[in-house]
């Protein structure tokens, strides 16, 4: 069985320490695959902090003995390195990190920090591969919440199921059906969020670089 726990920091260091504590106690208790992700509100090594007041090295070394004690080590990210900001204060506080059996679970896995939008901590995202095929470009079916300001999403959900009575056979259909529609009235709107997207990721990149206000 794997196990996935979601974590939130206390700001404070004497708060922090019962999290730490509570992690150590899961720990003894997990056999298998276990991931731990989430807001740690601390750093881990020095260079995941810019500006601001120095990194405080008790908090660093409660964290190291924590994860070292929970036999579970950070597992990487791809994209910009910090993933909290606050004018030009900038920490990666937000992370995965993972047992040994999760690694061999999930070795094609990929964390990525996701751009600011409206908040000041970046989205973490964990996608999980079982393969290298799945990595290159297998494509899964999704419900797009998009579809939901289109009305005729309703009638297109109704005909799949009217006509079939079999649910694995009513969802095949209305995979097909609603991603030839998709391609029909969403196609463009999709290549244009893309398009808005990466613009983001690239302002991201420079704002890590270098404070910039017009930027």
């Amino acid at each position: 069985m794997e196990l996935a726990t979601f974590v939130y920091g206390s700001p404070r260091r004497i708060e922090r320490i019962k999290l730490w504590e509570e992690l150590m106690v899961i720990a003894e208790s997990v056999v298998g695959p276990w991931v731990v992700i989430g807001d740690f509100n601390s750093v881990l090594r020095q260079y995941e902090k810019v500006g601001g007041l120095d990194v405080c090295w008790r908090s660093i070394q409660d964290m190291q003995k924590c994860l070292e004690k929970c036999r579970v080590s950070d597992i990487g990210f791809k994209g910009p390195s910090f993933t909290w900001r606050r004018g030009k204060l900038q920490e990666r506080i937000d992370r995965a990190c993972a047992n040994e059996a999760w690694n061999v679970a999930w070795p094609n896995r990929v964390i990525a920090h996701l751009p600011f939008f409206s908040y000041d901590h970046r989205p973490i995202l964990i996608s999980n591969f079982q393969s290298n095929q799945e990595v290159k470009g297998a494509k899964q079916f999704k419900f797009l919440i998009a579809w939901l300001t289109n009305a005729d999403v309703g009638n297109i959900v109704k005909q799949c199921w009217e006509k079939i009575t079999d649910w694995t056979e009513a969802r095949s259909d209305f995979e097909v059906v609603a991603s030839k529609w998709h391609q029909e009235v969403f196609n463009e709107e999709m290549k244009q969020k893309h398009r808005i997207y990466a613009r983001i990721q690239g302002l991201d990149l420079k704002l890590e670089a270098g404070f910039d206000r017009e930027l």
